[in-house]
């Protein structure tokens, strides 16, 4: 009966080893850019990430670029964002260059800012053949 008992919860034997041993799993970090703070040196900031958008060349690294730039708490200046987009445009992404629309306007602060972004966005826009999420009738 014992030894039913054992081979039905093989996860708890383990568990019990695995405590009585005192292994610990290991912390893996990374890190895709270059620890420069938009805060506390924004020009730097602005120009490491222009300058990354010009010159990506493969989808997974343009995507990590993407994620890195918007997990900080600001919404991406203008030259940046006109990079990434022609990014996407190079790459052949459309959907990441809806996304990246997408992105700005959860960024923004209120809509008058999100209006002034596709304002001067509007040229780029119009010759990526890029549209936003509205005009392809998506409402999420």
């Amino acid at each position: 009966m014992n030894r039913l008992a054992l081979r039905l919860t093989p996860s708890l034997n383990l568990r019990a080893a695995i405590a009585s041993r005192g292994i610990v799993p290991r912390i893996v970090t990374r890190a895709y850019s270059a620890n420069i703070d938009p805060e506390s040196n924004y020009d730097a900031f602005v120009k490491q990430w222009a300058g990354f958008f010009k010159e990506v060349d493969d989808e997974y690294d343009f995507e990590v670029g993407l994620n890195e730039v918007f997990v900080h708490d600001w919404v991406p200046a203008l030259s940046v964002v006109e990079e990434a987009l022609k990014a996407a445009r190079r790459l052949n992404s459309f959907p990441t260059a809806v996304r990246i629309l997408e992105g700005i306007e959860e960024r923004a602060e209120n809509k008058s800012q999100y209006e002034q972004y596709l304002t001067e966005l509007k040229p780029l826009l119009t010759d990526l053949g890029v549209t936003t999420k509205e005009e392809l009738g998506i409402k999420l």
